[in-house]
């Protein structure tokens, strides 16, 4: 099973809904919806491999929104794991006060 089919998978589950990735109406988009469901939840690095799934397989007018909503989610996976610059990623970090 590659990795869409993973993520599909997933989407199916999480939403109960069955997945249509050719849904042209993007409201009703299961990945699209996961999307929020995960961002909402705080779980941005599967917001961002949900979402990912929807512009690399549609060819909406929506794609710079989509890619701007999956660089927001990247940003918040390493805010989590309290890299501030990317130079940090793969660095590691002593234990901030309050941590």
């Amino acid at each position: 099973m590659n990795k869409r089919e993973r993520i599909s998978q997933w989407v199916a589950e999480a939403t109960g809904e069955e997945v249509n990735p050719h849904q042209a109406d993007v409201e009703k988009n299961s990945y699209y919806r996961a999307f929020f469901s995960c961002w909402n939840e705080q779980r941005y690095y599967e917001a961002h491999d949900v979402l990912e799934q929807l512009w690399l397989n549609t060819k909406s007018s929506d794609a710079d929104f989509f890619k701007g909503l999956i660089q927001a989610a990247g940003a918040f996976v390493h805010l989590q794991k309290h890299f501030e610059h990317p130079s940090q990623v793969g660095a590691v970090h002593p234990n901030r006060p309050g941590d």
